[in-house]
């Protein structure tokens, strides 16, 4: 599976990337906007994305990606609060995400 995985903490993309590539899939770490630019077009079969990026919403990067045509996979919303906002469960129920929690802090 490839995997992208979008998130302005380098430590969780380092966690979850050495996670990821040992259960035998392939990942694309994105930590900046421009990285995420960089990369465009591609095709992912999983997006794992920051709630809380770069400053703004994922939802914003989210938005992004679906006017570029880039959401042909699973998108999964990672954050540390247990239950989604609102716009989140509007942006969920739009593109059929999934809401994950990742542990607070550091890993």
């Amino acid at each position: 599976m490839h995997i992208l995985l979008i998130d302005d903490d380098p430590i969780w993309l380092r966690y979850l990337g050495v996670f990821l590539v040992q259960e035998g899939n392939t990942v694309t770490s994105v930590q900046t906007s421009h990285e995420l630019e960089a990369l465009l077009p591609s095709q992912w079969d999983l997006i794992l994305i920051d709630w809380h990026l770069w400053g703004c919403m994922g939802a914003t990067a989210l938005e992004t990606l679906a006017a570029k045509g880039e959401l042909k996979g699973r998108v999964a919303f990672l954050s540390a609060n247990d239950t989604p906002p609102p716009e989140a469960k509007e942006l969920m129920k739009k593109f059929n995400a999934y809401w994950i929690l990742k542990a607070p802090g550091n890993v």
